[in-house]
Parts: C-alpha cells; structure tokens; sequence
C-alpha cells in the first residue's frame, strides 16, 4: 500500500488508459466494484472517513479495530 488514502491506492492498481478516460463517476464506481470483489467494501465504509482515510508510508494508520 502507498502513504495515500484508500481511494488511491485502489485507483494506483487500476491504472490504464481505459480507465483513465473514464468519467470521475465511472471511476468510483469501479473503484467501489474492486472493493466488493476484494471483500473489502464493508469494511471501508464502516471507517471514519471511509475511502478517504489515508493509510499510511507503513499502514500502521489502518486497523480493524
């Protein structure tokens, strides 16, 4: 994970140029189906700031507790 939020580190593992000509609508909505897919999406909404949270250089900002 990179020191930035959890929308981005999604986003650093979608980059392509099919993606990124998306609309930032079509873009949140891919990156709210990968968080599904990776089980992940219950998790991240139910955190304060949800996709927005930032993680951390070394994710000790991220905890399930």
């Amino acid at each position: 994970m990179f020191g930035t939020t959890i929308r981005g580190n999604i986003r650093y593992s979608l980059i392509s140029i099919v993606y990124e000509n998306k609309s930032k609508e079509e873009r949140d909505a891919i990156i709210i189906k990968v968080a599904k897919i990776a089980n992940a999406y219950n998790f991240i909404t139910a955190l304060p700031e949800g996709y927005e949270i930032n993680v951390g250089k070394r994710r000790f900002l991220l905890s399930s507790r």
